[in-house]
Parts: C-alpha cells; structure tokens; sequence
C-alpha cells in the first residue's frame, strides 16, 4: 500500500496532522504547530504528540498489511524524554 499524501481523516487531520507518505511498513506525517496545541508550560501537549505516533504508526502498519486487515493500536506508551518544542 502507498499513500499519496491524502488525509487520514478523524481525530489526527482535525489537528492537522497529514499523511505525507506511507510504504513499505514506513511513514512519514507534517504537522504545523498553532497556539491552540501547546499546554500552559508553552510546550507540545503531551496528548497531540501521543496522536502524532499512533497515527503515523497506524499509517505505517497498514502500508505493510493485506488490504483487508484492520490493524488497530491495543496499547500505546509514550514516554517523554524533554517537553515538545513548538519550534522543531
């Protein structure tokens, strides 16, 4: 499976997340961030950086499955090592 670049849609696209490619049990995601998704320390929420891996390891699985397989995530830990910089 590749992707072109077309949204994932739901929850990720509405933060502005976008699948820029995906094959080959890899993927690559943009996002711009805005005010409206740091927390009041001024960082990347924690939550929009946990989206941002489970929708590129989503993307990334179903680019290495057959089409009719329905992957899901049943557990996600993400474990911080520095706060989000909204620079990088």
């Amino acid at each position: 499976m590749s992707d072109d670049g077309a949204g994932q849609g739901g929850f990720a696209e509405q933060l502005g997340a976008r699948a820029e490619v995906a094959d080959d049990g890899s993927a690559r995601m943009s996002f711009t961030v805005l005010e409206e998704h740091l927390n009041q320390a001024g960082a990347l929420h924690g939550g929009v950086l946990a989206t941002l891996v489970d929708t590129a390891m989503g993307a990334a699985v179903r680019s290495a499955v057959d089409a009719g397989d329905v992957p899901a995530t049943s557990q996600l830990t993400v474990t911080y090592l520095r706060p989000g910089s909204p620079a990088t």
